[in-house]
């Protein structure tokens, strides 16, 4: 949750950016994994929307294959049972 608020703020982004590209796969993993509890998949669909802009301008290979995965992760837990988990995923896109 602090690195999602630290992102918010675009300055402050600029100062993780060398870790961001080895920390968002780490987060897509984590909302895919059908073990973590409601709260850490909402935190962590909450953290993720906070590097969308910042995804969606990478040229990279490597980080533009996460971006189909990302959607297809934030699709699927849409359609999840938890509410919580919906609202969060529904508020990434």
């Amino acid at each position: 949750m602090v690195i999602g608020v630290i992102c918010g703020q675009k300055s402050e982004l600029k100062a993780i950016e060398s870790q961001v590209s080895q920390l968002i796969p780490f987060l897509i993993e984590e909302l895919s994994s059908t073990g973590n509890p409601t709260e850490l998949k909402a935190t962590t669909c909450w953290t993720l929307s906070n590097f969308n802009e910042w995804l969606l301008n990478q040229t990279d290979n490597h980080t533009t294959v996460l971006i189909p995965r990302y959607i297809d992760i934030i699709l699927t837990l849409i359609l999840d049972s938890d509410k919580g988990i919906q609202k969060s995923a529904l508020s990434n896109l």
